[in-house]
């Protein structure tokens, strides 16, 4: 039950990601459709979380898809409970002070790509938390490496933007080959 509930935040996270891209390249409703999708997965990720951790967190699903190399498997330990209470609760802040600060970018820059990017970032982490496999451990892991370099790159019209992107991305890239081998 605790996990289904982490894994309708990441769901929450996924499908108010799309819409903020859909609702609008330059303006705030992209903001507001993906900051109250992040509030709202996040308070449901903070709170499920939580109950694991006070409760016992002995949930796992296996065989919820089959990969090349097996199938995909997640599950939710203590450890993994307190990481992920961080992550969302520094996600949901981040969420709803985001949406003011992005506003100020509305002239000059895209605003739903950040905003539906920083929801499968988030998505992206807690799947990484939730992982047991390693296989989907890297799927996730790639997605939380390649959204977050398009955060990191969202001013790319100044060239030390550009160059720091370029560095998170080599950077994380060696770090999933290191985990890889």
């Amino acid at each position: 039950m605790i996990l289904s509930l982490h894994i309708i935040a990441i769901a929450i996270l996924g499908l108010s990601a799309l819409a903020a891209a859909a609702a609008n390249v330059r303006g705030r409703r992209a903001l507001d459709v993906a900051s109250a999708g992040c509030v709202a997965a996040c308070l449901l990720g903070f709170g499920a979380a939580l109950a694991a951790l006070l409760h016992g967190p002995d949930d796992s699903w296996r065989g919820l898809a089959r990969l090349p190399m097996g199938e995909i498997s997640l599950g939710i330990d203590a450890l993994s409970s307190v990481f992920l209470l961080l992550v969302f609760a520094v996600a949901g802040l981040a969420a709803a002070f985001g949406r003011s600060y992005l506003a100020s970018y509305e002239e000059s820059y895209p605003l739903a790509p950040a905003a539906a990017l920083f929801n499968l970032l988030v998505a992206s982490m807690a799947a990484l938390l939730l992982a047991r496999d390693g296989v989907f451990f890297l799927l996730a892991w790639e997605a939380m490496s390649l959204a977050s370099y398009f955060l990191v790159a969202f001013e790319d019209l100044e060239p030390q933007v550009r160059r720091a992107g370029l560095l998170y991305l080599v950077a994380s890239h060696f770090g999933a080959a290191c985990l890889l081998v």
